[in-house]
């Protein structure tokens, strides 16, 4: 039953037919377990296959432990969004001097406070966000969009930064009509956002973010190629990883969570596309995202 529910795949190693986690086996009495099945082939010296071995790992203890963590991050990071929010509010009262007036460095003061505040909602708000993407309540809503004009739209909403770093950004588009996707735009603009935001946070000034669009009878593809600091190689295979942020990122820009990888990925992966991320250590990287056109029916 396994091997009919899950095709082969030919990236696995040599000798093995199928690798997966966490598959829900229901035993006696309804008990549940979570288990990691690796099925493989066996050959003689001849290379003729004799059959077939299935291992089965129970890891329905990884599985429970992991799902308490997502449930403290959710509740941990609800009961932190109100008190921020008030906070916010009251640094915002005493910017406009509502409680009086208040000399240059009271309000050097204030200002600090209020990007501290901002920058503590925006990781609250990730952390909500991959709550509900581990839970698989992140409603999607989706319908016909122009990835062109959101990717327009994107752009203007950083030009402020653009100009502070005097960052070069081409967008190259199809002279003709781009196909329309189908997607979620609140959900989609989020993944977009992380992904130039990073290619623009980690290019030095006076270099450049390239943007372009291609597609072919099925599938609409997205780049984006900066001239930034790059990601070294060993830790190219960490890059989706929650909370991870390479040792050069660190150092160029001490803030950030980590998070906006592995937010994006899960987004459009959700919309049935993938993400692909090409990269050498100070020459720049090329994120590449494909999503599928939307059907005429």
């Amino acid at each position: 039953d396994v091997m009919e529910n899950y095709a082969y795949k030919p990236e696995l190693p040599k000798g093995v037919l199928l690798e997966r986690n966490e598959l829900l086996l229901l035993g006696k009495e309804k008990k549940e377990a979570y288990v990691n099945v690796i099925i493989g082939e066996i050959e003689d010296g001849d290379q003729v296959n004799v059959g077939r071995i299935i291992t089965l790992h129970d890891i329905s203890r990884d599985q429970l432990i992991q799902q308490m963590k997502t449930d403290f991050v959710s509740v941990a990071a609800h009961q932190l969004r109100t008190p921020l929010t008030v906070i916010k509010w009251v640094f915002s009262l005493f910017s406009k001097e509502a409680a009086g007036k208040m000399s240059p460095a009271q309000k050097e003061l204030i200002k600090k406070g209020q990007f501290s505040t901002q920058r503590m909602i925006t990781l609250v708000n990730d952390l909500l966000d991959i709550s509900r993407l581990e839970e698989g309540k992140y409603d999607f809503i989706f319908k016909k969009i122009s990835i062109g004009e959101l990717i327009e739209k994107w752009i203007k909403a950083k030009e402020d930064r653009t100009k502070e770093k005097n960052i070069k950004v081409i967008f190259e588009k199809p002279k003709e009509n781009v196909p329309a996707i189908k997607a979620d735009e609140e959900k989609l603009s989020l993944a977009f956002q992380n992904l130039i935001e990073n290619a623009l946070n980690y290019t030095h000034k006076g270099g450049q973010v390239k943007i372009s669009i291609k597609y072919n009878r099925e599938i609409l593809t997205v780049e984006i190629e900066d001239t930034g600091i790059g990601i070294p190689k060993q830790q190219l295979g960490m890059l989706f990883t929650k909370f991870f942020r390479g040792e050069n990122a660190i150092k160029l820009q001490t803030d950030g969570s980590g998070l906006g990888l592995f937010i994006a990925k899960n987004i459009i992966e959700s919309h049935k596309g993938n993400i692909k991320i090409e990269s050498e250590e100070g020459r720049g990287t090329k994120i590449t995202v494909s999503l599928p056109i939307a059907k005429d029916r």
